[in-house]
């Protein structure tokens, strides 16, 4: 079959609409294929502005390294999994899409069961003092902004407290306490950003009946702090609906 020569009206199109339109559509159009729209475009050195987009999906659709669809629906694994993000987290949206953990060396453990829940075989970056992990997947990071709300970022590290269900929230604080939190037999504290540390207080109140002893603040960050006996013996049996790893009452970690 004789090769289709490109004309000027179909030059013309494609210089003019393949930056906001990219291959696809333009193939249909022209009734070609995207390989060939891509190629005239390459040769006059035109790019879109879906190409980054389409290639972010097609590794993601690739990697086997983590449970793209985890976020997809609700679970105490992704309650969980959401409270050590919310704890020692951050998302990244802009150029590639990651969730970024990052906790001191004596949590490993701890980080350790996040990646467990989220079937992540990715690497973990080792500091003197400070344990990293990058998780890179676009589709698992727009399943968690779609389904989980707005998460920990560099440009909004207080994002209002999320949705989760009132019976998935004792392990949300679960996975909060394993990031930043201490549980001693007569004191529980938490520390974390303004709403995050505000919306546990309120669902901790609502739930025993007991709001912190105090909560103080300091470069940004508010720490809740219960030391009252019984206090303390409520808010335990509150966490302890999501279960203990090792079925005993944890020591401050």
């Amino acid at each position: 079959m004789p090769r289709r020569i490109w004309n000027l009206s179909e030059i013309r199109v494609v210089a003019e609409r393949y930056p906001e339109e990219g291959p696809s559509r333009l193939a249909a159009l022209l009734d070609r294929s995207e390989d060939s729209v891509s190629s005239l475009a390459r040769r006059y050195g035109l790019k879109s502005l879906h190409r980054h987009a389409r290639q972010a999906g097609t590794r993601a659709s690739r990697n086997v390294t983590v449970d793209r669809d985890f976020f997809d629906t609700p679970s105490p694994a992704v309650a969980h999994v959401l409270g050590f993000l919310f704890g020692r987290g951050t998302v990244k949206t802009r150029a590639r899409k990651v969730i970024r953990l990052r906790c001191p060396v004596a949590r490993e453990p701890a980080l350790r069961r996040v990646l467990d829940l989220m079937g992540s075989g990715h690497a973990l970056q080792r500091g003197r003092r400070r344990i990293l992990v990058e998780i890179g997947n676009a589709r698992l990071v727009d399943s968690l902004l779609a389904n989980c709300g707005r998460a920990p970022s560099r440009d909004d590290p207080d994002p209002p407290f999320p949705p989760i269900d009132r019976g998935l929230l004792p392990h949300f604080a679960r996975g909060l306490w394993d990031a930043a939190g201490e549980l001693r037999m007569r004191e529980i504290r938490c520390t974390g950003s303004p709403r995050l540390i505000g919306g546990l207080c309120r669902a901790i109140a609502e739930s025993t009946g007991h709001a912190p002893a105090s909560v103080s603040e300091a470069s940004g960050r508010m720490t809740a702090v219960w030391n009252d006996l019984v206090e303390t013996q409520a808010v335990r049996r509150w966490l302890a609906r999501a279960g203990d790893r090792d079925g005993r009452p944890d020591e401050a970690r």
